[in-house]
Parts: C-alpha cells; sequence; structure tokens
C-alpha cells in the first residue's frame, strides 16, 4: 500500500508560440477533468471483500465464550492501565529530577559568569 510511485505527468508552458499562456495536458487527464471514466478500476470496500469489522457473534478465538472474551478484554484493559500509571509517574519524577538538576547547573553558571554591576 502506497510502496509505488505515480508516474503522470504534466506539462505547463508558459507560452505558446503565438505568445499566449498555455497548459498542456494529456487525452487521460482531460477525460478525467471532464467526467469520463478510461480504464480506471473501482476499488472493492473491505465489507464488499468479505472482511468484516467484527467477529460474528459466537465465533471467538480458540473456542471460548463471549463471556470469557470480555472479561480477557478486560483484564488486559487494566493491564495497560496500570502501566501507563506506571509510566505517567516516572516521567513526573524524572521531570522533576531534570529540574532540580537545570536549576542546580543554572544557579551555578550565574554565581561563577553573571556579575552584578555596582552604580
Amino acid at each position: 500500500m502506497g510502496g509505488t510511485t505515480s508516474t503522470r505527468r504534466v506539462t505547463v508552458e508558459m507560452e505558446d508560440e503565438d505568445g499566449n499562456s498555455v497548459v498542456k495536458i494529456s487525452e487521460s487527464m482531460a477525460k478525467r477533468l471532464a467526467g469520463e471514466s478510461s480504464a480506471v478500476t473501482k476499488i472493492p470496500r473491505l465489507e464488499e471483500r468479505g472482511y468484516l469489522p467484527s467477529p460474528p457473534a459466537g465465533s471467538y478465538p480458540s473456542g471460548i465464550s463471549q463471556q470469557e472474551h470480555v472479561e480477557e478484554l478486560r483484564r488486559i484493559e487494566e493491564y495497560y492501565r496500570q502501566r501507563q500509571q506506571a509510566l505517567e509517574q516516572r516521567d513526573k519524577e524524572l521531570f522533576s529530577l531534570t529540574k532540580e538538576k537545570f536549576e542546580n547547573a543554572l544557579n551555578e553558571v550565574e554565581a561563577k559568569f553573571v556579575y552584578v554591576l555596582k552604580t
């Protein structure tokens, strides 16, 4: 998907022999602009090709029931929710530590290189 590049070309010339502005396009481009179809294939939708967005009722992986499937999904969601909370907490701790180190380095630079001018 999206791995091929388009080979269609459009040539734009600023002036023709008479000095008029002209844009030259291919015949197939003119037909497409006019609304005529020229060997353009319609890509079928997923539903038309037999793909369904969710499994049909009663058919779950490994022969488990719908209730077991729902419970497993809840366990997985809870696991990732807890994991996300732990990562957010770690992020807060790292931010706090980094902020503290930055402030210390800033104070050190100010102490070494910033002089207050006496008037």
